[in-house]
C-alpha cells in the first residue's frame, strides 16, 4: 500500500513521501518525510499506534499508552523490532488542489537566492513546503529548451492552503530575477506523482543524505563546485525546508534524529548506463564529503544506502543509539530483524 493510494473519499489524508509509489510501512518506520511535513509533521508524528509481531512470535500493540518504550523506538528505527501488521494514523483534511511554484535562477544568483531563503524561512507559514537546490535544467515544458543542461539554482514550493494564501506566502520570492517563474494550482495527486517516472523502480540511483546546519555562502560555493563535477544531468543537490510542525515536537520524543535542523540535505544521482555506475557513486560520495562540514548531527535513515555500525551510530547519535540497543536486547536479543540499518543487541 502506498501513501498516494491511501486516500479517503472525504479528502482526509495521512499522506507523506515525495514519490507516488512510496510504501507506507518502510517510509513511516524510518521517519516519513514528505511534501506536507511542515504542515502536519512527519508520518511518525501522526502515527498513533502500531501493531507488530516480535521475533518470539508475540503480537504487541505499541502506543503512548501501551509498550511506550517500544513505541519510542518504532518511530525512527522500527524495522529493528518486528514485523508490522497494522498502523493507526491521525488524518488531516486536504482539498483536491495545492498551489505549486517553480523558479529557476542562474548559478551566479545563488547567494541572493540563499539570502532570501534565510530571511523568509523562519517566518514561512506551515502550509508551505519548499525545496531549494542545484542541478542541470530540464529541457521539457514549462522550461525553455535553451536552458536544457545548463547549471541552475532552483526553488520549488508547494502550498497546501488556499490559492490566495499561497500567492501571498510566496510573494517575497518573485523579485529575484528568475529565468523561469511558474505558479499554478495543481491536483495534489499530480504533484505527489510528478517524479515517479524518473524515480521508477529498477532505475540506477545513488543517494547520500544529512541535515544542513546553516544555509551559508560557503555551503553554496562547495555545492556549486560539486555540481560542476557531476558526470551527467541526473545529479542534484537538494535542500528541503524543515521547521513548522516538525519543530514543535520534542527531539527526544522518539528515536528519529534531525528534526531540529533547518534543512534536510540530499545528494542524489540517477542514470541509465551501467558503465557509469562507478562515476556516479564516486560523485555522490565525494559531494557528500565536501558538504559534510556544513551538516548538523544525525541522518535520515531512509536515505542511507550504506550500512555498518558507524553509519547506524551516526544516524541516531550516541544517547539514542544506547537506548535503541537496550530496546533491541529486550525485543530482539538474537537480532532476527537485521536486514536493515541494524542496531545490534
Amino acid at each position: 500500500m502506498t501513501w498516494t493510494r491511501r486516500r479517503r473519499p472525504s479528502g482526509s489524508r495521512a499522506g507523506w513521501g515525495v514519490v507516488g509509489h512510496t510504501g507506507v510501512a518502510g517510509l513511516t518506520l524510518g521517519g516519513g518525510m514528505g511534501r506536507l511535513q511542515r504542515h502536519w509533521g512527519f508520518s511518525i508524528d501522526n502515527m498513533l499506534a502500531v501493531e507488530l509481531v516480535t521475533a518470539e512470535g508475540k503480537q504487541l500493540r505499541a502506543s503512548a499508552e501501551e509498550n511506550a518504550d517500544l513505541f519510542w523506538g518504532m518511530r525512527g528505527a522500527g524495522p529493528n523490532f518486528g514485523i508490522v501488521t497494522a498502523f493507526e494514523f491521525r488524518l488531516h483534511e486536504l482539498g483536491q488542489t495545492v498551489t505549486q511554484r517553480v523558479l529557476l535562477f542562474p548559478p551566479e544568483r545563488a547567494p541572493q537566492v540563499a539570502a532570501r531563503v534565510r530571511e523568509w524561512a523562519p517566518t514561512a507559514p506551515d502550509a508551505v513546503m519548499t525545496s531549494f537546490g542545484f542541478g542541470l535544467a530540464p529541457g521539457d515544458p514549462p522550461f525553455p529548451a535553451e536552458l536544457a543542461g545548463r547549471p541552475v539554482v532552483w526553488m520549488a514550493a508547494t502550498h497546501s492552503g488556499s490559492p490566495d494564501d499561497a500567492v501571498e506566502a510566496l510573494r517575497s520570492l518573485r523579485d529575484l530575477g528568475p529565468l523561469v517563474d511558474t505558479i499554478e494550482p495543481r491536483r495534489y495527486l499530480d504533484v505527489q506523482t510528478m517524479v515517479d517516472e524518473e524515480m521508477a523502480w529498477g532505475k540506477r540511483f545513488y543517494m547520500k543524505g544529512g541535515f544542513l546546519a546553516e544555509l551559508s555562502d560557503r555551503y553554496l560555493d562547495a555545492g556549486l563546485r560539486c555540481l560542476a563535477a557531476a558526470p551527467t544531468p541526473g545529479c542534484t543537490i537538494t535542500l528541503w525546508l524543515q521547521g513548522g510542525a516538525i519543530s514543535r515536537i520534542d527531539p527526544d520524543a522518539m528515536a528519529f534524529t534531525g528534526r531540529e535542523a533547518p534543512f534536510w540535505l540530499g545528494v542524489e544521482a540517477e542514470w541509465d548506463d551501467r558503465a557509469l555506475d562507478d562515476a556516479h557513486v564516486e560523485w555522490g560520495r565525494t559531494t557528500m564529503a565536501a558538504l559534510q562540514p556544513f551538516t548538523a548531527a544525525g541522518h535520515y535513515v531512509n536515505d542511507m544506502v550504506e550500512s555498518g555500525d558507524d553509519v547506524v551510530r551516526s544516524i541516531y547519535g550516541d544517547a539514542k543509539y544506547r537506548r535503541l540497543v537496550d530496546l533491541k536486547r529486550t525485543y530482539d536479543p538474537d537480532n532476527v530483524f537485521r536486514m536493515n540499518q541494524n542496531v545490534k543487541p
